[in-house]
């Protein structure tokens, strides 16, 4: 959990206090958020965890400077607005049945090279993107595709982003949840690395 980074142990003042996010599953739990507490243990929660999940809402609200109550309250608010875009992105299907065909996918791992390797010593996951070997003239195409694709099937957004998401949201359920399951603790944090040599 965030709590145990090193970085952001230097600096705790920006991460929420322990109440701010007891407060939060507090008003989780009222009957009138039922249905935002079942999202989020079905769609979001990583390995189930409802506080590291709602650490992260109550950070982005302390990003608006709101505290205590005010912090869980925006914390809520955040969370119905992620549920809200993922329903309109339709993220729950992407990694069943998104509308992606195979020829295409296969074009955007090779226009833009992304993988997931193992984990680091601390049990992250590791994501590797090479950005200096992006293709650009097949990312051109693969972006006029998306948007072609993304009129065909209706999609909020160009195919190309959705796919981004598809790799994020793939990483989190699949990579983090197996690795939470393997390592008995909550797995939510990955070790990004980004190769720009080339750019």
């Amino acid at each position: 959990m965030l709590r145990t980074d090193p970085i952001v142990q230097k600096y705790p003042q920006y991460l929420p206090t322990e109440d701010e996010v007891s407060l939060t599953l507090e008003l989780l739990q009222k009957p009138e958020h039922k249905e935002l507490k079942k999202a989020l243990l079905e769609h979001i929660a990583i390995a189930g965890c409802l506080p590291s999940s709602l650490l992260r809402f109550c950070w982005q609200a302390r990003q608006d400077k709101k505290y205590g109550a005010e912090c869980a309250e925006g914390a809520l608010g955040w969370l119905a607005r992620c549920l809200a875009v993922r329903v309109k992105l339709n993220v729950d299907s992407l990694l069943d049945n998104g509308p992606f065909p195979e020829k295409w996918m296969e074009k955007y791992m090779s226009a833009m090279p992304i993988s997931f390797h193992r984990t680091d010593k601390q049990g992250h996951p590791v994501m590797i993107q090479r950005l200096g070997n992006v293709d650009l003239e097949a990312f051109k195409e693969l972006w006029l595709e998306g948007e072609e694709l993304q009129a065909r099937a209706g999609l909020a957004v160009n195919a190309v982003v959705l796919f981004h998401i598809r790799c994020m949201e793939y990483l989190t359920q699949v990579v983090m949840g197996a690795e939470s399951r393997k390592q008995g603790r909550v797995v939510d944090r990955m070790l990004a690395g980004i190769d720009l040599e080339g750019v």
